[in-house]
């Protein structure tokens, strides 16, 4: 295990290495966005030959650019449209879809958690409804194949949707007849 301080420290010299590069860009040159997680930095330019690396820190910065008007940063999937920017779930081609089996013996809460917990990712993820809308799908798919009852899930759904979005209650009860 790694010491206590350590997140603390690796913050506050990801920060100090941004403040020492905004320092030494142009006006015309500073980034429309920068978020930074831990160490995972996501920054926009207008000019793409920019480069945000100061020359006298040493440290390696890996650098990925969008492929196709989208880039994925942590959990997130980032595309480019028309209107602005979308984002979605994002999972690496390797993701396989395992997690707890329905017939696992762990307390119920548990697996309760565990589905309320991806609904709420998908949620605060997604920028659309209709992403919303195929993430609950996809976890749902992948929640049958991990022997989790379909009922089971609906009624989780309905739940995280008419508490999150606020349905009426009429919705609701129409759904379970």
């Amino acid at each position: 295990m790694g010491s206590p301080i350590a997140p603390l420290l690796a913050d506050v010299m990801m920060n100090y290495v941004i403040d020492q590069a905004l320092t030494k860009i142009n006006v015309q040159n500073k980034p429309i966005v920068l978020w930074c997680y831990v160490d995972d930095i996501f920054v926009a330019f207008n000019d793409m030959t920019f480069s945000l690396m100061p020359t006298t820190v040493y440290i390696t910065f890996t650098k990925e650019l969008e492929c196709g008007d989208s880039l994925a940063f942590l959990d997130t999937l980032i595309e480019k449209s028309r209107t602005g920017i979308q984002t979605t779930l994002y999972r690496k081609p390797i993701h396989s879809g395992l997690y707890t089996h329905w017939t696992s013996f762990i307390p119920h809460h548990q697996k309760r958690n565990l589905v309320v917990g991806l609904l709420d990712q998908a949620y605060k993820i997604a920028s659309t409804y209709n992403a919303i809308h195929n993430e609950f799908m996809n976890i749902k798919s992948m929640m049958i194949k991990n022997g989790y009852p379909k009922a089971y899930l609906d009624r989780y759904i309905m739940k995280y949707l008419t508490r999150n979005m606020k349905l009426p209650l009429i919705l609701s009860r129409k759904t379970r007849q």
